[in-house]
């Protein structure tokens, strides 16, 4: 479980499947009493975020290992606190005390992590443990993730994060095995990306623009509030 954020701290496992095993008694506590367990208040830091953390890809790769996370335990839903200059919101506005929501709001790389989750698991999946092999060079502890679930209309969807911290782009291979029941009733594959750009100056975990979901950015958006 993490008790002082950093970026390098965000991305690893432990603020994701370490935060879950700390909630995982309670889940179970909520479930022996027939009750749902909410998450109310979620976020990447307390107190408003950290600037180049919160407010950074970091802050997307993170929230999709976190949500996968904790909907394995059981959690019912996630509320992540946000506010009108807060860091670690989804949406930031530009406002004054005159007008707290003026202008068309910025998108924020949490939203495109929350929206690439919602994509991937949906109400009535099935979560899968499946066997994934990180090939290469590879920490003893590896940031990185990946997640599946079997879809109620019997589609299989596979979510892999790349959150390794490094000072150069690399790229990951990763083998995926599908035991012989897993395998989806459609033979039809797609792939979706959330990616941010790579350079020589700002890696692409701590780039706030250019950040695009399945090919769609929010860069430039205007009031309409679409993509």
């Amino acid at each position: 479980f993490v008790t002082r954020a950093s970026m390098a701290a965000l991305l690893s496992r432990a603020a994701t499947r370490g935060a879950a095993e700390q909630f995982e008694p309670l889940v179970r506590v909520a479930k022996d009493h027939h009750r749902d367990f909410v998450l109310g208040e979620a976020g990447s830091c307390s107190c408003g975020g950290l600037r180049n953390v919160s407010d950074v890809f970091t802050a997307a790769l993170w929230s999709l290992d976190y949500l996968s996370e904790m909907s394995k335990i059981g959690v019912r839903t996630v509320n992540f606190h946000g506010g009108p200059r807060g860091a670690y919101a989804a949406v930031r506005y530009n406002s004054t005390r005159a007008e707290p929501y003026g202008g068309p709001p910025a998108v924020l790389p949490l939203y495109y992590g929350l929206w690439m989750h919602s994509d991937f698991a949906r109400p009535g999946d099935e979560w899968l443990q499946l066997d994934a092999d990180f090939r290469g060079k590879w920490p003893k502890r590896p940031n990185s993730a990946v997640h599946a679930v079997r879809g109620f209309d019997g589609s299989l969807r596979i979510l892999v994060i790349a959150k390794e911290v490094s000072d150069a782009r690399r790229d990951i291979e990763v083998s995926i095995t599908i035991p012989a029941a897993m395998a989806p009733v459609r033979l039809r594959c797609s792939a979706l990306r959330l990616t941010a750009p790579w350079t020589v100056a700002v890696p692409s975990y701590n780039q706030s623009r250019g950040i695009s979901y399945a090919g769609q950015t929010y860069d430039g958006a205007g009031v309409d509030g679409k993509p």
